[in-house]
């Protein structure tokens, strides 16, 4: 195997360029990075200095293959079981788990004995699991990723049905999903994980989804294990997603965090005191919304769903916009009657000169245009 490489890295809690193979930041003693090493064949947990695997037996050769896990990112892992293996260990690492499933979720559980995630089973199947039907893919899946991604600050999703998605959509709209919810994490320590299958998908279907996913060949290195009778230890690096926007000596505050105003070092402390920073990581917008001491000042962007035909339209508001012109220019648009329809937003009916400041919509949610329970006018 190569040697690693020397290249600098960001330490997401103080900004500062550090050597990726320090284990703590220099300047601010910060743990950079989690790593364990595991059996390539079954993968069990082995020490770096083990020379046969507990569990299976396999001889683990001298040299260490790595992979590199990064908040921030999605990856594309040839491999379910090893894909299940990676999600237990987040999980077990304090990162909230979300699991959406092609299986019934008592298989999940038994498979992989997951108990403490969040997870829903894609299908039409009504019953007293969590379900989401796969078709619904621009509303519900879209907006139960995204809340989730939303309310923690530290998070995990494996989606394991691809095929299933592409079959009921087609790729080019899984493609639009996964960038979605690719540009959703790109600033957050959040990781997406979707298992495949060697030949799951066309390639013009994959396509769609590779400029925003990183691939773990996991089949690869399994294949080489047979061939060489001997097998290279797995050494998975977890590193923090920098948040700090730093690029060199230039501190650069990411798009997403702009807020109006400046965030001292007694703020921050204060903010502390009042437990609301839960962690380093989390960005200066969702601190001061938690806060309730701010609200945004500029345009946000959302996506509205036609709960009659599915169709989504994107849209650019102004937090001093209210409902009513939300939905009559969304009307204008499909040519709706827009007199006998509201916003629903998670179970909120939203309606009337309430302003979007307001009613609690955000840059990036995605709401609904329904027919109004009550009648409308």
């Amino acid at each position: 195997m190569p040697n690693e490489s020397t290249n600098n890295v960001i330490c997401p809690f103080c900004g500062e360029s550090v050597d990726q193979k320090l284990a703590e930041c220099p300047v601010c003693g910060a743990k950079l990075f989690d790593e364990l090493f595991i059996c390539p064949r079954c993968t069990a947990s082995v020490t770096s200095k083990d020379a046969i695997c507990p569990l299976c037996g396999v001889k683990l050769a001298t040299e260490i293959s790595k992979v590199q896990i990064e908040g921030g990112s999605t990856y594309v892992v040839t491999d379910e079981n090893f894909s299940y293996r990676l999600f237990k260990t987040l999980t077990g690492m304090d990162y909230k788990g979300l699991i959406l499933s092609k299986m019934n979720l008592q298989k999940i559980e038994k498979k992989y004995s997951i108990t403490d995630a969040t997870a829903y089973w894609l299908t039409a199947t009504q019953g007293k699991e969590k379900t989401i039907d796969p078709q619904r893919l621009d509303f519900e899946l879209m907006y139960t990723v995204s809340e989730f991604v939303k309310n923690n600050s530290q998070s995990v999703t494996i989606i394991d049905a691809l095929t299933l998605l592409i079959s009921s959509n087609g790729g080019q709209k899984v493609g639009d999903f996964i960038k979605y919810i690719s540009d959703l994490i790109s600033t957050k320590d959040s990781i997406v994980i979707l298992p495949v299958q060697d030949n799951f998908m066309e390639q013009k279907d994959y396509d769609f989804i590779k400029e925003y996913v990183q691939p773990i060949n996991y089949k690869e290195i399994q294949n080489e294990v047979t061939a060489n009778k001997e097998a290279e230890k797995m050494r998975i690096v977890i590193r923090k997603q920098n948040i700090t926007g730093k690029k060199g000596d230039e501190k650069v505050i990411p798009s997403s965090a702009k807020v109006e105003g400046t965030v001292t070092s007694d703020m921050k402390n204060d903010l502390n005191k009042k437990s609301m920073l839960t962690d380093t990581t989390q960005n200066i917008e969702e601190v001061k919304g938690n806060m309730n001491q701010s609200v945004a000042t500029g345009p946000i962007r959302i996506k509205l769903r036609d709960s009659e035909t599915g169709a989504v339209l994107e849209m650019e508001l102004d937090i001093d916009n209210t409902i009513d012109e939300l939905i009559e220019s969304a009307g204008a648009y499909w040519e709706k009657a827009t007199g006998v329809y509201v916003i629903r937003k998670g179970n909120k009916i939203l309606r009337g000169n309430m302003r979007i400041g307001d009613a609690d919509v955000r840059d990036g949610d995605i709401i609904e245009l329904i027919p109004d329970p009550e009648g409308g006018i």
